[in-house]
């Protein structure tokens, strides 16, 4: 894979691994934390991702994204598979197509922003059950697929039960997988639900607070498997909150389009923000605040 030389320069010049067992281990490390090998120093060899291209993909979606600016990323799309990308800065253009329910609202927006000047602004009055706001993009049929994006809650009459989704994934014959907030257990709460045959399972986290007036990332994994190897995954702020393991996804066909925004609400009223939307094959991450500085030094650098 021919890669631009910059790149390189952020790449790891070496991995370090255990001489026994031969697993990673820390460069300044005296013994394995795997199989507890005494070697004093580990062995020196080239890095694994500059060997395999998927093992290169993963990484810089996991470790290089997260730091580098949205112009970057998107010059890097031709690299590696980044399946769509989009901060609302061309109105829903780069989007299939919008769709809202009768008195729900979606429009681009200068209100509050995480990346540059605009986001989409989604609206529901509550007035009906399953009310959805919402932009659409088709992707060709996938088994595994990550979706990242920016939420700001700004008002919302959530109750006992109600539920906020801002993800919806779509399968090739019915609706596959939705994420957001769900009002459980007395509180809002993170949660992530999966087709699972033919119904779902979901799974829900407390441990970080669902607060309006607040930007998180947000991201969802999705597998297409038989059981026991279907899989749903929630990231807030890069740290993994909830999973849905060890069910049945594959009766529907894999995801073919993907829908950020309200996606389902539930006899709400609700007012939210997305940005920084992003659609991968792997891990994608948070942005990294200076991103946009490190594309300047780069470019000062003459990489």
């Amino acid at each position: 894979m021919k890669i631009p030389v910059w790149l390189l320069r952020l790449l790891p010049m070496w991995n370090y691994i255990c001489p026994k067992c031969k697993k990673e281990v820390e460069k300044n490390s005296s013994k394995c934390p795997f199989c507890n090998e005494l070697y004093g120093s580990p062995l020196r060899v080239p890095p694994k991702v500059l060997r395999d291209a998927k093992a290169l993909e993963a990484y810089v979606h996991k470790n290089i994204f997260p730091r580098i600016s949205k112009m970057q990323r998107d010059y890097l799309t031709q690299y590696f598979t980044v399946l769509f990308s989009d901060g609302f800065e061309d109105d829903f253009n780069p989007w299939t197509e919008t769709y809202t329910t009768s008195g729900e609202t979606l429009a681009v927006s200068t209100d509050v922003a995480y990346c540059e000047t605009h986001s989409a602004k989604a609206t529901c009055n509550g007035s009906s059950n399953y009310e959805y706001a919402v932009a659409r993009k088709t992707i060709a049929e996938i088994s595994e697929v990550y979706v990242r994006l920016y939420t700001y809650v700004a008002a919302h009459t959530m109750a006992a039960f109600d539920r906020l989704a801002f993800i919806q994934l779509q399968g090739v014959s019915a609706d596959i997988f939705f994420a957001g907030w769900e009002h459980t257990g007395g509180v809002v709460q993170w949660y992530v639900k999966t087709k699972n045959g033919s119904g779902y399972s979901a799974a829900h986290s407390s441990a970080v607070a669902c607060n309006t007036g607040t930007w998180y990332c947000f991201e969802v994994y999705w597998k297409e498997a038989a059981s026991p190897n279907g899989v749903g995954t929630l990231w807030v702020d890069g740290v993994q909150r909830a999973q849905v393991t060890g069910v049945d996804t594959d009766n529907y066909g894999g995801c073919i389009s993907v829908r950020c925004g309200i996606a389902e609400a539930y006899k709400l009223t609700a007012t939210l923000y997305i940005d920084c939307v992003v659609v991968a094959d792997t891990y994608i991450g948070p942005e990294e605040e200076g991103g946009q500085q490190l594309f300047t030094l780069i470019n000062m650098m003459g990489y």
